[in-house]
């Protein structure tokens, strides 16, 4: 059985209109808050509930269909953006099926988040090196190397995004006079290659203003 999964329900809507098969989004926000391993066990459900302001009731109902659908799967075509937002999930999914010891086959297509169109198409992925890459990265913080089918410029924006020299929290430090809306708008406009969110943004604008 072949298996589409898609960055989230804004491109999966998209995904089912102009195709016949299969899809299921992978609904979670990895760029937002910490991470641990095991990837889907009780404790990072919990924890990124807490993170993402949701119960872990909400967390799991968003979450299980996925895990159940890929277990049912011997093929699994994913379909993701390249900013950071999408790179991030990208890296948390490919982590847990190597976790899980997925045997079935792997392919990627890269996606344009503005128009949907396709950037690269059926990337054959190999798994064995993305669980090393989420620990240090998601888990630990350490900037590292991007290998496989990671995107070096969207793990490079994830470390400027936390770091509080980086440009959108320089944007927001020099522009702390702006109103909340303004200074949500003018990084919403910095960021599409960091996939920022406007909950992500405001987060930023009340640490750094």
């Amino acid at each position: 059985m072949l298996l589409n999964v898609t960055n989230g329900d804004y491109f999966d809507q998209y995904f089912r209109t102009v195709s016949q098969e299969t899809s299921i989004p992978f609904r979670e926000a990895m760029m937002t808050g910490s991470a641990i391993s095991p990837i889907f066990s009780d404790d990072f459900i919990a924890l990124r509930a807490a993170e993402l302001q949701t119960t872990v009731s909400h967390y799991r109902n968003q979450i299980t269909p996925l895990l159940q659908a890929i277990k049912q799967s011997n093929r699994l075509h994913l379909w993701f953006g390249e900013d950071s937002f999408c790179q991030l999930n990208l890296l948390t999914l490919l982590a847990y099926l190597e976790q899980e010891c997925y045997g079935g086959s792997i392919r990627l297509t890269l996606i344009d988040d503005t128009d949907f169109s396709i950037r690269r198409a059926d990337i054959p992925v190999t798994t064995g090196i993305y669980t090393k890459l989420y620990e240090a990265i998601l888990v630990s913080h350490q900037p590292i190397q991007a290998k496989g089918v990671m995107s070096r410029d969207a793990i490079d924006l994830y470390f400027d995004y936390l770091s509080p020299n980086g440009r959108l929290a320089q944007i927001v430090k020099a522009n702390a006079h702006e109103t909340e809306i303004q200074l949500l708008s003018r990084l919403i406009e910095a960021s599409a290659a960091y996939g920022l969110s406007d909950l992500q943004a405001m987060e930023l604008i009340r640490k750094y203003r």
